[in-house]
């Protein structure tokens, strides 16, 4: 217990500076906590260096496993390790050689396989391309196998099938272009001929119909398809004339519907003038005649229900003036009598004859 005797022989000095003893003991304690210190020192970089060597040593088990598995990317990744603990290790520098060149030398193989993979995939495309190809060919298809022969020359440049093929079928083309030219003229000329036809009967049935615009329309188009059409010129110059006088027609119809409603306003208005002079029948029989050429004419119709009205209530009233005129007159027939008869009484009255008055009295107030 170097440090308690240490601390003793400390109080010791303390009270006799030159006690022998007390420095031997404090230098010699000194001295073993110093050799002890070394000692535990000694001993702690023997087990680090114990524990990295069995750690090395694990490392390169392991690193070995994995280079003999051809795994030799984490070979590498585990012999790095060993040289983070031990850079001068050769078997870890070595290992990482080895297991570069390894790598190197199966990305080369790989290279390889891949390259011979991809030509035997190009060369089975191109026999898989010239085939089809060389069906479309003999089915006449010589665009389309053009096409195919054009994407074999994009994988192989110098297939000889390919090009033969494409100047072949490039001539076929050629030659099918010129007969389609020749046929294709006459099936113009005949769709043409077939259109024109078509055209000019549809003309044909405007015109009849008397829709003569719609006809010059039609023959318009069959101009344009053969602008030497003689049925379309002579349509069309037809229908002009039609429609021509169709507009005279039309023309002298409103001048005469304008002269006609003149008339009838004229009419109109003679027989409002009649109609204010009481003259009703004479004012209908003029509205009637205007209704005759305008039924819709609203003055005449509301001026005959009018004067109809008036002249029932005129007949009417001439008819009551006709019997009180006939009443008055027998009234005043009567009544001349029953003076008399009255002046006849009065003088038997005066006469003093009472009873012959009062008889002719009470017979006229009976009367």
């Amino acid at each position: 217990m170097y440090l308690e005797a240490i601390e003793v022989w400390g109080k010791i000095l303390s009270e006799d500076s030159v006690h022998a003893r007390a420095k031997e003991g404090m230098l010699e304690s000194h001295l073993r906590i110093k050799t002890r210190e070394e000692q535990k020192k000694l001993k702690e970089e023997k087990e680090k260096e114990d524990k990295i060597k069995s750690k090395i040593n694990s490392l390169n088990e392991q690193a070995e496993r994995l280079f003999t598995s051809e795994m030799y990317s984490e070979a590498i990744e585990v012999w790095g390790k060993i040289l983070f603990e031990d850079s001068a290790n050769t078997r870890a520098k070595e290992g990482i050689l080895e297991s570069h060149l390894r790598i190197k030398t199966r990305e080369e193989q790989k290279k390889i396989r891949e390259e011979k993979e991809i030509e035997e995939k190009i060369r089975s495309k191109i026999n898989s391309l010239n085939e089809q190809a060389e069906r479309f060919f003999q089915s006449e298809m010589f665009k389309e196998a053009i096409e195919v022969w054009r994407k074999v020359l994009v994988e192989d440049s110098a297939d000889s099938k390919a090009k033969e093929g494409i100047l072949e079928a490039s001539s076929r083309i050629k030659i099918l272009e010129e007969q389609k030219i020749i046929k294709g003229q006459k099936e113009i000329e005949d769709r043409i001929r077939s259109r024109v036809d078509s055209l000019n009967e549809q003309a044909e049935r405007f015109f009849q119909n008397g829709m003569y615009k719609e006809a010059i329309d039609v023959w318009g188009k069959v101009l344009n398809e053969e602008m030497t059409n003689p049925k379309a010129k002579e349509g069309i110059l037809e229908c002009h004339l039609r429609l021509q006088n169709i507009e005279k027609e039309r023309l002298l119809k409103e001048e005469n519907i304008r002269s006609e409603k003149e008339k009838c306003e004229q009419l109109s208005f003679k027989a409002q003038v009649l109609y204010n002079e009481d003259n009703f029948l004479e004012a209908i029989k003029l509205w009637e005649e205007v209704l005759v050429s305008s039924p819709l004419h609203n003055d005449a119709r509301r001026g005959i229900m009018q004067a109809k009205t008036r002249y029932r209530e005129l007949e009417l009233c001439r008819d009551v003036k006709f019997r009180l005129e006939k009443s008055f007159s027998e009234i005043e027939k009567r009544f001349n009598e029953f003076k008399k008869q009255f002046s006849e009484g009065n003088k038997y009255f005066l006469a003093g004859d009472y009873r012959r008055a009062l008889d002719i009295w009470n017979s006229i107030e009976n009367t």
